[in-house]
């Protein structure tokens, strides 16, 4: 993840660096030219991601017994807002979840009724049609789970 960090005249301040990278012991890159301005870029890794080439058995045995990183889980998201299903499903994905899409409750029904089952179902509350709220208590009824977690969306 990156962050650009620039003061009011458009250059980098240093105090800003400094006190982010005291903080965070990562990488800053700071690039200027006459009259130009300049940029600095903050590296951070994401919290809990998983290195690429690893698993997430090797994360959590790297970080010591006492560290809460969360497995991946698979997620299903259900959002009417095709770009904020997009992005949502993409940010999930980023850091190691398994994320299906649906863009209504029957279509969710369907993934749920051909056999796909979830740990997180992200639901929109003001889905069209059947609302977010039915569509939990559908979940819960039909495909009673106990570790599945629900969870309410909404972009009001």
């Amino acid at each position: 993840m990156g962050v650009n960090l620039a003061g009011p005249d458009r250059n980098p301040t240093p105090n800003c660096h400094n006190r982010i990278f005291e903080r965070s012991s990562r990488e800053v890159i700071a690039s200027a030219g006459p009259g130009s301005g300049g940029t600095s870029t903050l590296r951070l890794p994401l919290h809990g991601a998983v290195p690429a080439g690893s698993t997430a058995v090797d994360a959590q045995a790297r970080a010591g017994a006492g560290a809460a990183i969360a497995l991946p889980r698979r997620v299903l998201l259900v959002d009417d807002n095709r770009d904020a299903r997009a992005s949502l499903a993409e940010l999930l994905c980023m850091i190691g979840h398994l994320v299906m899409v649906a863009a209504d409750g029957p279509e969710s029904l369907s993934m749920m009724d051909a056999g796909q089952t979830f740990d997180v179902a992200l639901l929109d509350i003001g889905l069209p049609g059947m609302s977010g709220h039915e569509l939990a208590q559908l979940l819960r009824q039909r495909f009673a789970h106990p570790t599945l977690r629900l969870v309410a969306l909404t972009g009001y």
